[in-house]
């Protein structure tokens, strides 16, 4: 069975984007950046998932609001994506 994609809603010149991204590239997973200059994005992240703040990261049911590598650490172990650590 596949595994549900990344998703990560950013915001050009976020400070906690760019980290995200950066820490995704690092552990080698991948995600799809979602940028909020687009409308349709930014519908979706308020409407859908009903956050307004970048970065939010999706995946599956699992949500992440802000750069929070414990929490982030942790979906990577429970998908098997990376190495903890």
């Amino acid at each position: 069975m596949a595994e549900e994609q990344i998703i990560m809603f950013t915001m050009p010149g976020c400070p906690s984007c760019h980290r995200a991204k950066q820490y995704f590239a690092e552990k080698g997973v991948p995600f799809e950046e979602r940028s909020v200059d687009d409308a349709e994005h930014r519908r979706q992240l308020i409407e859908d998932y009903k956050s307004r703040a970048t970065p939010t990261i999706v995946a599956g049911d699992e949500m992440i609001v802000g750069f929070d590598q414990e929490k982030i650490d942790a979906l990577f172990a429970s998908r098997g994506t990376a190495e903890a650590g």
